[in-house]
């Protein structure tokens, strides 16, 4: 995979065609498993990028009680108002913030 990525792309790689090398090289070992797996996976984390800039679905898991989203920080109780607001206006900006960065940006930053 790696002798491919240098064949082809000399100056620079964007992870969308590493990732196509991939599935590729997979499915031309035969690794039928494997590379479903690997796609599943792909097209899971494409959509949870997606929805982490999408203000109505994060509004939608916090007013759900996500825990992912109200324990946030275990010191605050998240039935209260002033933490609901402070919880919602991480999320609003949040999202925009993401969605100004640039693209390869924004995904480092979701990446940690």
């Amino acid at each position: 995979i790696v002798e491919e990525i240098h064949s082809r792309f000399p100056q620079g790689v964007k992870i969308y065609e590493i990732q196509n090398i991939v599935e590729h090289e997979l499915l031309e070992a035969k690794e039928y498993a494997l590379a479903e797996e690997y796609i599943t996976y792909r097209t899971q984390r494409d959509f949870e990028r997606s929805k982490a800039t999408d203000i109505n679905f994060s509004i939608h898991k916090l007013l759900n009680k996500d825990q992912a989203v109200v324990n946030e920080n275990a010191n605050k109780d998240s039935d209260v108002f002033n933490t609901q607001r402070d919880l919602t206006a991480g999320i609003v900006g949040k999202s925009i913030g993401l969605q100004m960065l640039p693209k390869h940006v924004a995904n480092a930053h979701q990446k940690g």
